[in-house]
């Protein structure tokens, strides 16, 4: 049954859940912190909007959203990392440009996996999420999504279907399988 809601300004695109706060990646409206601790009337609390992006997926680590972020000409598109220790006064941390448009974001073991529409599978250090660096990164025909288990990345590749990614080698993910 429906427990509640909340209708943001843009089109929603992902969501992750930590602690009593959700985070929604909202399009243009960016990173939207929602207080979920009364799942009946979520509220939001907080915000980063990336510069002329669009926020397409968000994941969690460690005190920090990391955006997938597929809009804009500029240093914001990409990866988008917002320090939110404070959910309701989130700042820029870090980020990294890629060549194309990030729909999705993975972080697993010190890396975010992106899925980067035509860029492909990109693989970014952050270990520092202030810095974040480019570590590797496969050709793949249109990257939607990207799931990690282990040492694979599963990547959505558009009218390819399923690419299996061997990623032990981070710098040079191999294709394993699809």
């Amino acid at each position: 049954a429906y427990a509640g809601g909340y209708n943001t300004s843009d089109r929603t695109r992902d969501v992750i859940v930590s602690g009593d706060y959700a985070y929604v990646a909202d399009g243009s409206d960016g990173l939207v912190v929602m207080d979920v601790s009364d799942p009946a009337n979520p509220t939001p609390v907080g915000g980063y909007n990336p510069d002329h992006g669009f926020a397409s997926g968000v994941a969690m680590s460690g005190g920090y959203a990391y955006i997938a972020n597929g809009g804009g000409n500029n240093a914001d598109r990409g990866l988008v990392v917002v320090d939110v220790s404070d959910p309701t006064n989130p700042a820029y941390a870090g980020g990294y440009n890629t060549d194309g448009h990030t729909y999705g974001v993975v972080v697993s073991g010190g890396y975010a996996y992106l899925a980067d529409a035509y860029g492909g599978l990109v693989v970014v250090d952050v270990g520092d999420p202030t810095n974040p660096t480019l570590t590797g990164k496969r050709t793949l025909s249109h990257a939607y999504s990207v799931a990690v288990s282990g040492v694979y990345a599963y990547v959505a590749n558009s009218g390819s279907g399923l690419g299996v990614m061997n990623g032990s080698d981070p710098a040079n993910p191999t294709l394993a399988g699809g």
